[in-house]
């Protein structure tokens, strides 16, 4: 039960006082009545408000990179979890943050504990390209990294992020060629630098086309990555010798 009794739930509370509070005074009530009306809007509405609430909220820390939080309210939510559906998405979402932090090892931890054959083709296949992204940059068990990502990819072909995963795959396994041809093709398809997440494609671009022999491309690629925010832009600046955009 602690989602329901952290900042965020004490965040929708307290909306949902002034709200109750304003109604009862707009429509002239007395003041037994005004708390009556409180009361009720908080105990009708608290428990799925905070639940959308913090889903929302969970994105918003883990797109302006206050990964502290989103951990500690992801885990929150995977806690107190009271359904298998709901758990399993709680998993997912501990490895996205996990992965924004850069800590493959408990993002993977929390992918193996999905039972994926149960899933949904959409969530099965998002699983399974996540686990292969996991094991690539782990560097670990790459034969099953690549056949998860292909599986993700072909039964979502359109998915730009599952065409990456492949080529971060490829890259891993020295298929240097390979995986420039699907890193720029999913950067073509889908040219939002922010995903997976901030900077990444144009870094490993960078380190693909380094590998290749392509130092100016490289550099652009870096540019690119260093024009973002998080993790992967300070690692493009360090590489460029500059300091971070």
């Amino acid at each position: 039960m602690g989602r329901f009794f952290n900042r965020e739930a004490a965040m929708v509370a307290c909306g949902l006082l002034v709200a109750g509070v304003a109604v009862g005074l707009i429509a002239g009530l007395k003041p037994w009545l005004v708390v009556a009306v409180t009361v009720g809007i908080v105990a009708i509405l608290h428990w799925p408000l905070t639940i959308s609430f913090q889903s929302w909220v969970l994105e918003y820390y883990s797109e302006h990179q206050k990964l502290d939080r989103a951990l500690q309210l992801a885990i929150e939510i995977r806690d107190s979890a009271m359904s298998r559906r709901e758990r399993e998405k709680a998993y997912l979402d501990v490895a996205f943050v996990h992965c924004a932090r850069g800590d493959f090892e408990h993002a993977l931890q929390n992918l193996n504990k999905i039972v994926s054959s149960s899933l949904k083709p959409v969530m099965r296949a998002v699983v399974e390209g996540s686990t292969a992204y996991t094991l690539a940059w782990l560097e670990r068990d790459l034969p099953r990294a690549d056949e998860l990502a292909q599986r993700s990819a072909a039964a979502f072909p359109s998915e730009h992020l599952f065409g990456y995963f492949v080529g971060l795959v490829r890259f891993k396994q020295k298929r240097l060629s390979e995986a420039k041809d699907l890193i720029q093709k999913s950067l073509n398809e889908g040219p939002d630098l922010a995903e997976p997440y901030p900077g990444e494609r144009p870094y490993v671009l960078a380190q693909v086309l380094k590998g290749l022999g392509e130092a100016e491309a490289a550099k652009a690629a870096l540019e690119k990555a260093r024009g973002t925010h998080g993790r992967f832009a300070e690692l493009a600046a360090k590489e460029l010798g500059v300091a971070a955009a």
